[in-house]
């Protein structure tokens, strides 16, 4: 992005993933970009696998020597690397034109990316095609342009309609990235966190801003005891303590509490 930082080559990043994301990661890593490795780029396949079978991308028909297929019309072939794809699962980027031109024309493995500003018009303009989108194709929302700072945006707002990639700038400390790690705190670090079912069923109407179904719960919290506390600038290194707690998610469970003030603690 056009943020105030350098540039890195690709292969410092997948250098860096080797040494450290296998530490807690145990599946594979997604890579999204433009451009994807091809057969013409590595073994000069024209379309064929290792096998010599060559398959089509939509029916997911192989064409055996002397077996015509009839058609309607002409479908494109997917051209991978088979040696990329044995190693990452990979997506192509898209271009976002609209929910009607996904909906006819895109295909399972391409993704989209779509600007903090639009998306956020979307989400509360056309909020069902935009939950409806998310459960076919993979949805990165990335920062708008005028973040030059790499300030951040709140992640939960597109998590809430089930957005898979949420770009921060993770070079950015704040609640956005707490939320972040917070969130990825449930695996351990270690990978996905499958949408709750509401955002991944066809027949789902869930709308984060109107809730209609479900049972409400009540989340009860003791506070036993807080340590480590850090060192305040008085003399005599006592501060007044308290304890907020905040609850984020759907517009309607947002609630922030915190305990009495403990003078001198």
């Amino acid at each position: 992005g056009y943020t105030l930082t350098s540039k890195l080559l690709f292969k410092t990043v997948i250098q860096a993933i080797h040494k450290y994301a296998f530490m807690a990661l145990k599946f594979k890593i997604l890579v999204k970009n433009k451009k994807i490795g091809t057969l013409k780029e590595t073994h000069e396949r024209k379309g064929s696998d290792k096998r010599g079978d060559n398959q089509d991308k939509e029916t997911g028909v192989k064409k055996l020597p002397g077996v015509m297929l009839f058609k309607k019309k002409k479908t494109r072939k997917l051209k991978i690397a088979l040696a990329l794809s044995d190693l990452v699962i990979y997506t192509k980027a898209e271009k976002f034109k609209s929910f009607q031109h996904s909906r006819l024309y895109q295909q399972f493995n391409e993704n989209n990316s779509i600007g903090e500003t639009q998306a956020r018009k979307l989400s509360k303009l056309r909020v069902h095609e935009f939950i409806f989108h998310t459960r076919k194709f993979i949805t990165r929302i990335y920062p708008k342009a005028t973040r030059a700072d790499s300030s951040n945006f709140n992640p939960q707002e597109f998590w809430n309609i089930g957005c898979q990639m949420v770009a921060l700038n993770f070079q950015t400390p704040g609640l956005p990235m707490d939320l972040q790690n917070g969130k990825f705190l449930d695996n351990g670090g270690s990978g996905y966190i499958l949408k709750p079912h509401f955002l991944r069923e066809s027949k789902s109407y869930f709308n984060p801003s109107n809730i209609k179904e479900g049972m409400p719960i009540t989340l009860t919290i003791r506070l036993i005891s807080g340590i480590q506390l850090p060192l305040t600038h008085s003399s005599s290194n006592k501060g007044d303590s308290l304890v907020i707690i905040e609850v984020f998610g759907v517009p309607n469970d947002q609630m922030k509490q915190q305990t009495r003030v403990i003078k001198k603690n």
